[in-house]
């Protein structure tokens, strides 16, 4: 980020410090405010959601509350795909934009187009969430990622690359002595088996982009002596949710954009499961509204104690592809299958529902794997499949391959199973 822009993201950051302890109803009047605007503007300079709708009858000046956003139909990734050039806006010049692609772990990358200004807030929505838990400007920071892009910035980070053998991003770690740490959890997992936690002097971890059971949170916290804090977004948002110290959920930043939780249609209430649809407030080069962002989450019941009134997200279950269907036709949440990972003389694994009935596990053996660690693995996965009869087939790999990003994912279902 270059200097000049700096006023304008102090700003923004200021701005979300404040609101974020505002009361509830007036953070839904920001958030009805920040809507119809970005509704009207779609509606008259984006081809595509003019279309949407115009097909559909619907007064696009009748959209005034987050209520109103269920009269519009949903968006999927393979809609933008097939309309990328209807989605940006007629206002906006691309050659002054930056072209940023998302991971495509649904096998659909996606290019998303944000403007200066978006650019500008969209970092501050990045690093608000780090700074909120404890991040000082002159802190050294890492992240370890599967992308590698130069950041420019008054910060001090340097970005390791995870594709790097073990052994070498430890050494680099170690090199760095980072006070901030910010990866995928199996990252952080893998690192633990290879440093001790008098090596360095991290203070934080940040993850991301997977799944944090609380026994992983343990396991990577006490190896590095660090609290451990868990984030939420994505490529097309960048930073959606945030743990705060009180770590009873993660606070949605509802300054940037308005998160439904959706089954079958309808509005989950809280505590209930539904599919991740949200709609951006701040990227008007390219809206995205009620678009479809592919996880499965739950809303807190509760409000945190740390005094925030940002609504909580319980938890992020997984991935709607990642979600398995049993012989009996039941749909199982991938948590039932990650107990795995508890099972002393695994350094990583992933499971791979083949059929509905068969399921093939990767391991990368730890010290400790045995016969015995073969038999906890299938007494587990039968006992997260409920009892059903199932098959489970177990081969020991030296690696297990990531996504761009660097991402691992532990649970993969060929089966096409959430709608």
């Amino acid at each position: 980020m270059s200097l000049d822009r700096y006023p304008y993201y102090l700003k923004f950051i200021a701005e979300l410090r404040m609101h974020q302890k505002k009361k509830r109803n007036e953070l839904i009047e920001i958030q009805n405010k920040k809507l119809k605007h970005i509704i009207n503007y779609a509606y008259n300079f984006v081809p595509y959601y003019r279309s949407l709708f115009d097909n559909v009858n619907l007064d696009p000046y009748k959209i005034k509350t987050i209520e109103d956003l269920q009269k519009i139909p949903m968006t999927t990734k393979k809609d933008i795909q097939a309309n990328y050039d209807k989605i940006i806006s007629a206002n906006t010049n691309i050659d002054e934009c930056k072209i940023t692609n998302t991971t495509g772990s649904t096998g659909i990358p996606l290019r998303i187009c944000s403007d200066k200004k978006s650019l500008i807030y969209s970092s501050a929505l990045y690093y608000f969430a780090f700074f909120e838990s404890g991040l000082k400007l002159m802190d050294k920071s890492l992240e370890l990622t599967g992308i590698l892009e130069e950041e420019k910035g008054l910060l001090r980070k340097c970005i390791v690359s995870t594709y790097d053998r073990p052994e070498e991003v430890i050494k680099k770690v170690k090199k760095y002595n980072p006070d901030v740490m910010y990866s995928f959890p199996s990252i952080f997992k893998m690192m633990s088996y290879y440093l001790n936690s008098d090596e360095v002097n991290t203070r934080l971890l940040f993850t991301h982009g997977e799944t944090l059971t609380e026994s992983c949170r343990k396991f990577i916290g006490d190896t590095f002596g660090a609290e451990v804090f868990n984030t939420y977004g994505s490529t097309e948002f960048n930073r959606l949710a945030f743990e705060c110290s009180e770590h009873s959920g993660q606070h949605m930043i509802t300054d940037g954009a308005i998160i439904e939780l959706v089954k079958n249609g309808e509005i989950v209430g809280e505590g209930e499961e539904g599919e991740v649809v949200v709609t951006g407030l701040y990227n008007y080069s390219m809206p995205l509204i009620r678009y479809k962002l592919g996880d499965i989450g739950i809303l807190a019941d509760y409000e945190c104690n740390c005094g925030r009134k940002w609504p909580l997200i319980k938890s992020i279950e997984g991935r709607c592809d990642d979600y398995l269907t049993l012989p009996s036709g039941r749909i199982l949440s991938p948590r039932n299958i990650n107990v795995i990972e508890n099972i002393p003389g695994i350094l990583q694994y992933r499971t791979i529902q083949k059929k509905k009935d068969t399921f093939f596990v990767q391991v990368i053996p730890g010290k400790d794997f045995s016969i015995e660690t073969k038999k906890l693995i299938e007494e587990k996965i039968r006992m997260g499949c409920l009892g059903e009869d199932i098959k489970v087939e177990i081969e020991t790999v030296k690696e297990l391959s990531r996504e761009k990003t660097g991402k691992l994912r532990t649970i993969i279902s060929n089966i096409n199973n959430i709608k």
